[in-house]
C-alpha cells in the first residue's frame, strides 16, 4: 500500500506542482535503511525497487517542513499526528511571539516593525491556504477538509480540487499504476 501511495503521490507532486522526477521519502523514525518496525523496512524495500518514483530513503518527522522532500510516503495515522503536531507547535509558536512582543514597550516597538514579516510568516504556513488534502485513489480524488475549516479554508479546497480534476492526475495514476503491476 506504501508503494502505491509513493507512486500516486509522486505523480500527484508532479502534476500539481511541476516538479519533474519528485523526491520521495518514507517517514520512519531514522533515516537508516535499516530502521523501523518490519512493515517500514518492507516498505523502504519497495520503495527502492519501485521504478516510478524517485525514492531517496527514510525521513524523520522532524524533517517534513525542510523542504528536503516533494512527497513523504506514509499511512494515514502518522501523517495525520506529524501534520497535527505541526500545526499545534507553529499555532503555539505564534502564541507565544505575539506575548513576547506585547511584554514591553520596547518590545511592541520591534513586533510593529516585524508586523509585515511575521504577517508573511504566519500565511506561510496557514493551513487555511490549502483548504483540503488530496486523499488519492485510482478510480477518483476524494478532498479532506480541517474539521474546524473556515469559508477561506472551504474557498481554498474548491480552488485545489478544481485545479487537480482539470490536470488530469487520476489518468496518470491509473497508467503508472498499471505499469508498476505490469
Amino acid at each position: 500500500m506504501l508503494d502505491e501511495f509513493a507512486t500516486m503521490g509522486s505523480v500527484a507532486v508532479e502534476k500539481t506542482f511541476g516538479i519533474k522526477n519528485p523526491k520521495v521519502y518514507l517517514l520512519n523514525i531514522g533515516v537508516e535503511a535499516a530502521k523501523g518496525d518490519t512493515r517500514s523496512k518492507e516498505a523502504y524495500d519497495l520503495l527502492k525497487n519501485n521504478k516510478n518514483i524517485n525514492f531517496q530513503g527514510n525521513i524523520e518527522a522532524r524533517d517534513f517542513l525542510s523542504g528536503k522532500a516533494d512527497v513523504i510516503v506514509t499511512d494515514g495515522f502518522a501523517g495525520n499526528v506529524m501534520l497535527k503536531t505541526a500545526e499545534g507547535t507553529a499555532k503555539m509558536l505564534f502564541s507565544e511571539i505575539k506575548d513576547a512582543l506585547m511584554s514591553s514597550g520596547k518590545s511592541k516597538i520591534a513586533g510593529l516593525m516585524l508586523k509585515g514579516q511575521l504577517k508573511t510568516l504566519a500565511e506561510k504556513y496557514d493551513y487555511k491556504k490549502a483548504g483540503s488534502a488530496c486523499l488519492l485513489g485510482v478510480n477518483k480524488a476524494l478532498f479532506k477538509a480541517h474539521g474546524n475549516s473556515d469559508k477561506t479554508a472551504i474557498e481554498h479546497a474548491i480552488y485545489s480540487a478544481e485545479n487537480f480534476i482539470k490536470s488530469n492526475i487520476i489518468e496518470d495514476i491509473k497508467e503508472k499504476m498499471l505499469g508498476q503491476l505490469g
